[in-house]
Order: structure tokens, then C-alpha cells, then sequence
């Protein structure tokens, strides 16, 4: 199987690219992470499989439009789905 067939099956099935699974699934770690522990943001970042810490500060800005720790002040306790 070639690498653009296996794109074309997992976005059927899956209805999104390889990385933007793995861009929400990292997203939806980290919130669940925020939300639920007192861990410093660096040791989510990277049980989450960021690089290091300014690079999920850049996701959750991009998509969700917070930091990671207002996203902690202000969304503690709730549930996350991550919009496309």
C-alpha cells in the first residue's frame, strides 16, 4: 500500500488527514490534562506529545483561541470537542 492510498482510506474512514487527527487527538490529551490535573503545563505538553511547551501554547491559541492556562482558569471542569 503506498503512502497517498493510505491517506485516502484514513480520511474516509476517519473524515480528516493523518495529521489533523493527530493535531485533535494531542489537543483533546492536553485539555483533558488542563482540566483535570494541577500538572505544570510543560509536563502536559509533553505527555501529550508536543515538542515542549510554546508549541502547544500555539495550538491551543490557533484553535481554540486561549492560552493553555486561561483555557485551565476558565474551562475547568467541562468537557472539550475540538471544532474544525
Amino acid at each position: 500500500m503506498s503512502p497517498t492510498q493510505l491517506g485516502r482510506g484514513f480520511r474516509q474512514f476517519f473524515q480528516c488527514t493523518p495529521v489533523d487527527h493527530l493535531r485533535r487527538s494531542r489537543l483533546e490529551r492536553a485539555s483533558r490534562a488542563l482540566r483535570e490535573t494541577a500538572q505544570p503545563l510543560s509536563d502536559i505538553a509533553l505527555e501529550a506529545g508536543y515538542c515542549d511547551q510554546s508549541h502547544m501554547t500555539r495550538e491551543f491559541s490557533r484553535r481554540l483561541h486561549l492560552t493553555p492556562a486561561e483555557y485551565r482558569r476558565l474551562l475547568a471542569g467541562r468537557s472539550f470537542r475540538p471544532t474544525e
